[in-house]
């Protein structure tokens, strides 16, 4: 089949619409500096430039009418949001940028404040609501040590390892000025909010395994909690499925995560009575007033402001280290550092780079691993340095929520099964196991798919969530929930490129059935030698939608799946395919995406012109149904199937072949009677003339002959005798009279 060369593009705004928001920005003075430190605080964040940039803002605040206040200006990004944020990379990038301002408070950038010591300081976004001047003037709203019959003394009277933890973690904090005692006299102090506090127990920590959480939820005396008058702040950072993809792409892995992140970011002085705690560490003694000096796990921006640190740290090295630059600002994960690089030797350089320009911030790397041994040995840390402390390179390590072997440099899965009796299957149940499940690459899809089947089905029966379901439905998840420890014996190798690759392509498969479509990517890498390695990246799946619709349709939804699907997977990795190969099994789909997306009805037009605008220059061919690895996702299997199916994990055995043996696609094979065509209603306009030539001859050949010597003398009487034309009517000039 050709390429595609369609090139549909929407428009976002017209010039009406920015006339009208200078009009109005022209009456406001200050919503116009609001706006015009938006714009400023989105390059200050690094953003790329993106060609609707203003335009998607100004068509916005536009259509939507300015906002007379902050909290109708946040109304309004929440509807932006909804209306604007899916399945547009430029629009997504403003809303980025709208949200980081905002979150900021419309008008205030980070305080780049530094210590001699080089840390931060930050001012907590914070909000009012209604007239309130003093949010939290009541500290007995939220006491979590009141007396002896308090929780968390209770369990510490049934636990003294719990309590002794407890202490330490709490006198850790005093040690290291994470937190202050402070003398309760007579406070006058406006927004002074007490926060609970209580522990979880985290088994699976290689360094706390006990972490004290503060709770900023909590409601207070005021009817609100901390959390309802802090402003929350985007992601600024790349998403996890990004990072993941990266992490798959080279050969030498190296993973880290900063210390005690949070903390290492002092909060403004003047904001430090916002988390305030009450603690004792005896029972007999009187409560003692602490506030906390640093960004606080839980409270809503903390996790906005300690990443905004690390995105000002690229800005200020970009010009003197811009490879390091990009590594912070593309690798990190809130506090985890995961990349992934082409050798042992730089590695090693981007790791003493990278620890020693972080320390300077006051962000200190620690918990190195590697999947090779001499990663390791090359760092100048210390194994005892609890800075510089060293994962065993043969542990099951878990990184961003997925299980990887260092030592066999493979992903895994974790699942834990227990005894279920029929009378214990609820829509919970089924639901809470199925989400203990994390694969955000999808690459359990096929297995996770008959799940989310059977929950829409249990959806359909309108049963109560702790309700039993029917006995055929629980036999159903029983027999299929035994086999989930089959899932814990999967390994996916975590390379998906064959080292020293000279060609790169892109191959995904797209398939729907009647309950579920989804579609499946696959990168093919060629070597010099001419080897080639087919290797699964990623999937996608979904649940047929519950009003039923042709299954035409639904193979042009998996075929949308698969566009959007390969174009963030390309903006994800670091390389240029040199091809991309988009499959299906469906000859309708390729008719459809073969033609202009007017010709057919507006189901099929709106997702046609999505479909050709995201994959023009690609490849579309036909795949037989035996060779679609999506087909696998379409169906579903049994977990314990799963693990030996080489068309899931390697794609059809023709794509480690060379070209020659890859399915040929008739061009004229999907070029019949198509479905879903508009249809097109035609008008003919004719004109009668009344000659009287057409009546005054019998037949219209007569007619022509005559015409035709009439045209020869015409053309004879401007000749001379030697070039003139006689003889019978010749074929041209015959059709010359007639037509």
């Amino acid at each position: 089949m050709r390429k595609q060369t369609a090139d549909i593009r929407a428009q976002p705004g017209n010039s009406a619409d920015k006339g009208s928001l200078q009009r109005r920005l022209a009456k406001n003075p200050d919503l116009q500096q609001q706006y015009a430190d938006f714009l400023n605080e989105y390059k200050q964040l690094g953003h790329k430039t993106q060609r609707h940039t203003s335009t998607s803002i100004k068509l916005m605040l536009a259509s939507e009418g300015l906002p007379s206040d902050l909290e109708s200006l946040r109304k309004l990004y929440y509807r932006f949001h909804n209306a604007y944020g899916i399945g547009s990379t430029e629009v997504d990038a403003d809303l980025s940028a709208f949200r980081s301002f905002f979150s900021a408070g419309l008008h205030q950038e980070l305080q780049k404040i530094r210590e001699s010591h080089g840390k931060y300081y930050s001012v907590v976004p914070q909000i009012r609501i209604g007239s309130h001047s003093g949010l939290f003037t009541g500290r007995f709203c939220a006491l979590p040590l009141k007396d002896n019959s308090s929780k968390l003394e209770k369990k510490f009277a049934k636990n003294a390892v719990l309590k002794e933890e407890y202490s330490a973690f709490i006198q850790e904090y005093i040690d290291l000025g994470h937190m202050s005692k402070i003398e309760i006299q007579n406070d006058s102090l406006n927004n002074i909010c007490y926060l609970p506090h209580h522990g979880v127990i985290n088994e699976g920590s290689t360094t706390t395994k006990l972490r004290v959480v503060f709770d900023a939820s909590s409601k207070t005396s005021s009817n609100f909690s901390l959390n309802d008058v802090l402003m929350v702040g985007p992601c600024i950072q790349d998403d996890l499925f990004d990072i993941l993809i990266r992490f798959r792409q080279h050969s030498v892995v190296l993973t880290a995560d900063i210390t005690k992140m949070y903390r290492q970011v002092n909060v403004d002085v003047q904001q430090r009575d916002l988390q305030r705690i009450l603690w004792r560490a005896d029972s007999d003694s009187e409560l003692e007033h602490y506030r906390l000096n640093t960004l606080t796990y839980g409270t809503a921006p903390a996790a906005f402001l300690a990443t905004r640190c690390l995105v000002q740290i690229a800005l200020d090295i970009e010009d003197r280290l811009p490879e390091i630059s990009k590594i912070i600002r593309k690798q990190f994960y809130v506090d985890d550092l995961i990349l992934s690089v082409e050798s042992v030797e730089k590695a090693i350089e981007i790791a003493k780079c990278i620890y020693e320009e972080l320390s300077k911030y006051g962000f200190p790397l620690r918990k190195w691993s590697s999947n090779y041994r001499e990663v390791l040995d090359g760092l100048p840390f210390e194994k005892a340095d609890n800075m510089g402390y060293i994962i065993a390179d043969n542990e099951c390590n878990k990184t961003l929520g997925i299980f990887w072997r260092a030592n066999s440099d493979a992903l895994q899965y974790v699942v834990e099964k227990r005894f279920m009796n029929y009378a214990d299957v609820t829509k919970r149940v089924i639901l809470s196991i199925t989400s203990q499940i994390f694969d955000p690459l999808g690459l359990l899809s096929p297995v996770i798919i008959r799940t989310k089947i059977l929950l829409q089905r249990l959806w359909q029966l309108k049963l109560l969530k702790d309700e039993t379901i029917p006995i055929d439905l629980a036999t159903t998840w029983n027999e299929f929930y035994k086999q989930f420890a089959c899932l814990n014996e999967i390994r996916i190798p975590r390379q998906i490129a064959i080292l020293d690759a000279v060609r790169f392509e892109i191959h995904g498969f797209s398939d729907a059935s009647e309950q579920a479509y989804g579609a499946c990517l696959y990168l093919r890498s060629i070597n010099a030698a001419g080897n080639i390695l087919v290797r699964l990246i990623c999937a996608k799946s979904r649940v047929a939608p519950i009003k039923q619709i042709s299954l035409p349709r639904l193979e042009l939804c998996g075929a949308v799946i698969l566009a959007r699907l390969t174009k963030k997977v390309i903006a994800a990795l670091d390389i240029s395919p040199d091809d991309i190969y988009l499959w299906t099994d469906s000859t309708i789909v390729l008719g459809w995406i073969a033609e202009q997306p007017s010709r057919w009805k507006v189901f099929v037009a709106n997702r046609v012109a999505e479909i050709q605008e995201l994959t023009t220059g690609y490849y579309w061919k036909h795949v037989e149904s035996a060779d679609n690895p999506a087909d696998i996702i379409s169906r579903g299997t049994q977990p314990i199937l799963l693990k030996n199916l080489d068309l899931w994990w390697l794609g059809p055995p023709w794509l480690r072949d060379n070209l020659d043996k890859w399915p040929k696609t008739e061009h004229n094979m999907y070029t019949s009677s198509i479905p879903e065509q508009r249809n097109v209603k035609f008008t003919f306009t004719s004109v009668l003339i009344d000659s009287e030539i057409f009546t005054r001859y019998s037949s219209l050949y007569k007619l022509v002959r005559i015409v035709a010597l009439c045209f020869r003398f015409s053309k004879n009487s401007r000749c001379t005798v030697g070039n003139r034309n006689f003889g019978d009517i010749s074929n041209t000039e015959f059709d010359e009279a007639l037509f």
